[in-house]
């Protein structure tokens, strides 16, 4: 299932850069993120859910052969989580990465979540890794600093998909931008958070809106600070 929209000519023109980016130099408000996001998921939820239903069978799927495997500690559990990631990993950044489709106006595809589940795409999985582990630790280290990695390195992957930064050049790059309003891309994930939690009272139904809205409202926000790489095949 594909969702083509015609009006894609050039990139948006709120669109970031690398090098503005790193220095700050970028701006966005979370209600617009938000209405924006709104706008761009009407006429392909389907294709989202779809995507969704793929990487969550798996997930489930690779969740119970962990714990068939390494049993329930939490040693095990964590050292078979990174073992999972560089499967499922990439499945999540492909998930992602049709969010920054999406947002940039260009063909999505459910088949999406598999373009980065490949040898030429290895470094998305070694980022994915080192971001889990950091984070895993920091969160280990009184929690705050868990959250300060979270937060600053959520736009890693996307920076290697698009950009084609190594691993560690991602994670960095991430870490620096955000870190120049670091504040406000917690706003915008804490929002995120908040918005799913309310999605899931009424039995869940409200995901059917907000998750499509989500994926691609985050799009947006790496739009908005790293800008697009001009290729329709991203």
């Amino acid at each position: 299932m594909t969702f083509p929209d015609s009006s894609f000519h050039a990139p948006p023109s709120d669109s970031g850069s690398l090098d503005r980016a790193v220095n700050g130099e970028y701006d966005f408000s979370v209600a617009e993120i938000f209405r924006e996001a709104w706008e761009k998921s009407a006429g392909c939820k389907g294709t989202f859910w779809s995507a969704f239903l793929v990487v969550g069978v798996i997930s489930l799927v690779g969740n119970y052969a962990q714990k068939q495997l390494f049993g329930e500690s939490f040693s095990k559990q964590y050292f078979s989580g990174v073992v999972l990631l560089p499967l499922t990993g990439p499945l999540y950044v492909g998930l992602l990465m049709m969010g920054v489709r999406r947002a940039a106006g260009l063909d999505i595809r459910a088949s999406d979540v598999f373009r980065y589940l490949s040898p030429y795409h290895l470094n998305v999985a070694i980022a994915q890794v080192l971001v889990f582990v950091l984070t895993t630790a920091g969160f280990l280290l009184l929690v705050l600093p868990g959250i300060y990695l979270a937060v600053s390195y959520c736009l890693s992957a996307p920076l290697i998909a698009d950009k084609d930064l190594q691993p560690w050049e991602a994670m960095e790059t991430s870490r620096k931008a955000i870190g120049h309003k670091w504040w406000q891309v917690f706003g915008y994930l804490l929002a995120v958070f908040c918005l799913g939690a309310i999605s899931t009272i009424p039995l869940g139904l409200g995901l059917i809106w907000t998750l499509p809205t989500v994926v691609i409202g985050t799009g947006i926000l790496y739009r908005k600070i790293f800008g697009l790489t001009p290729d329709p095949e991203l």
